[in-house]
């Protein structure tokens, strides 16, 4: 006799992803903080060396990053070249979690709490290290691509498609 397959449809799965990224802002904000301080205050040394601000006082920082000096000062390609580095930092600790938590456990801590799997399409088994980097990539990019959810037999994304993956009931 053979086991049936369950496709979780679109709700499910969104529903998954959000509590996935709930988990990960718990995790991740703290890091991505310190990152991001320390990130800013290592571009922005210059500015405050220039105005005498104190780097260890914290209200001095604020007050000094907060005038109107500090306003013009501040250029997009500063901006660019300060957050690149968190943008990047956060992208692969967020990555880490999706594609240990697909190769390693078959699901996220969300799709456990809703009874999911991500499978490989062709061997219904753990997907390799290969498919969970492209479903990553390919749902960063294509995030729109989760409306073909709701349009396919096996409720597949664009990202599942392209890693031949699938989404099925534990």
């Amino acid at each position: 006799m053979q086991k049936q397959i369950i496709y979780p449809g679109f709700i499910a799965r969104v529903f998954a992803t959000t509590l996935d990224m709930f988990f990960l802002s718990f995790a991740l904000t703290p890091i991505v903080n310190f990152i991001s301080k320390k990130s800013f205050l290592l571009h922005f040394r210059d500015y405050a060396i220039n105005h005498g601000v104190n780097m260890n006082e914290n209200t001095a920082i604020a007050q000094a990053f907060n005038s109107v000096d500090f306003k013009v000062y501040f250029t997009f390609s500063k901006f660019l070249y300060y957050a690149m580095p968190v943008f990047l930092v956060q992208l692969v600790l967020v990555g880490f979690y999706f594609i240990y938590f697909w190769h390693y456990k078959t699901w996220t801590p969300g799709k456990y709490l809703l009874g999911m799997r991500v499978v490989s399409e062709d061997t219904m088994g753990r997907p390799s290290i290969g498919q969970c980097i492209k479903r990553f990539l390919s749902c960063s990019i294509a995030i729109l691509g989760i409306w073909s959810i709701v349009f396919t037999k096996k409720h597949q994304a664009m990202h599942d498609k392209i890693a031949h993956t699938i989404v099925v009931k534990a």
